[in-house]
């Protein structure tokens, strides 16, 4: 399972395994004494087998926006078992499937969303996950008020895009490492790199929207995973989806 947080990011030294060992993603290695690493040295991550990456993506009513990037990540990443991808809402319609316009753009871009049903966002997945993900600056604001400590992980999509396009792959782990180390380093990075944000760093609600607006929203959600992807992934190609 995911690393249960305490204060501080994905890494954060107080983070405890829900064995209540220290995290083995707790602990990036540093350098001996007297070794000055420099601040773009990859970090050095040592994972505890069966350990996963949690991902939270969060919106309002958990049927358009969050739900649709959660199974674009899925999509972008594969069925890898270091990294899991949920979803929940602010203002969650419980209990209710990905909206039938946002579906509808899933299926014909070769995207399953069945078996989905929206539920709200509490302070335990917050906690629990190790990046929280909102579509907007009022979803992060959200997480941070249920479970504050997780600021160092808490990002919107586009500022978190914003953040991973400018991360060279030589600052992650090799890309033969797994995906949740990779996802473990981009976002402690993207942490350390980020300023102000900016209502550019909000994707809108497309609820009550013409199907022009819904359009543009599943076109910033795709292009904004597919952009976290690819640093992800490294130079390993997506995944081919199962027949």
């Amino acid at each position: 399972g995911s690393a249960r947080r305490g204060a501080g990011g994905p890494r954060g030294v107080d983070s405890l395994h829900r064995r209540d060992t220290v995290s083995p993603r707790a602990l990036a290695s540093r350098p001996s004494a007297g070794a000055a690493a420099s601040p773009r040295d990859p970090p050095v991550l040592v994972m505890e087998w069966g350990m996963e990456f949690s991902v939270l993506m969060v919106c309002s009513g958990n049927i358009f926006r969050s739900p649709a990037a959660q199974f674009l990540m899925v999509r972008e990443l594969g069925a890898d078992p270091g990294v899991r991808v949920a979803s929940a809402g602010t203002t969650p319609v419980l209990g209710h499937p990905v909206s039938r316009s946002m579906a509808e753009l899933l299926r014909a871009d070769g995207v399953d969303p069945r078996g989905h049903a929206a539920r709200a966002l509490t302070m335990d997945l917050v906690r629990e996950a190790d990046v929280v993900i909102g579509m907007t600056r009022a979803h992060r604001a959200r997480a941070l008020s249920l479970w504050p400590d997780a600021h160092g992980r808490c990002f919107t999509l586009k500022e978190l895009d914003r953040l991973a396009r400018d991360v060279s792959q030589d600052e992650l782990p090799s890309p033969a490492a797994g995906y949740e180390e990779r996802f473990a380093a981009l976002v402690d990075i993207a942490s350390s790199q980020r300023g102000r944000g900016s209502e550019e760093d909000d994707i809108v609600d497309p609820v009550g929207q013409g199907p022009e607006v819904v359009q543009a929203v599943y076109k910033e959600l795709a292009e904004s995973v597919d952009a976290v992807a690819r640093v992800v992934r490294g130079t390993r190609r997506r995944p081919r989806p199962s027949r």
